[in-house]
């Protein structure tokens, strides 16, 4: 895997974690946040697939977990636009760099 790909991944996978650790302490608040706290454990999940397993599946569960978060965004109020800016940045700029390391992956 290429060393854009890595920074990128790890890049992801610390910002996840620290998306889920603030919304450990908004579920305080509200419990709705439970749903984005599982939408966050998938996103590790897929980002840690892609980067210390070599995986496919990470990229596919990647896109899927996007796609519910997108859902979620809106059914909870976020303005559909910058909810479809996520849900298709983050994917799009992953897709753009793991193009080159593809077959890298199994």
């Amino acid at each position: 895997m290429k060393t854009g790909a890595k920074v990128w991944l790890w890049i992801m996978l610390v910002a996840n974690v620290m998306a889920l650790v603030s919304y450990l302490f908004l579920t305080l608040t509200d419990p709705v946040y439970i749903l984005y706290i599982v939408a966050e454990a998938g996103m590790i999940t897929a980002v840690c697939l892609m980067l210390f397993f070599r995986r496919r599946l990470g990229f596919y569960l990647f896109l899927c977990v996007a796609a519910v978060a997108l859902v979620m965004n809106i059914m909870f109020g976020a303005p559909i636009v910058s909810s479809l800016i996520g849900a298709v940045v983050g994917p799009l700029i992953t897709y753009l760099v793991l193009k080159g390391s593809w077959e890298a992956l199994s």
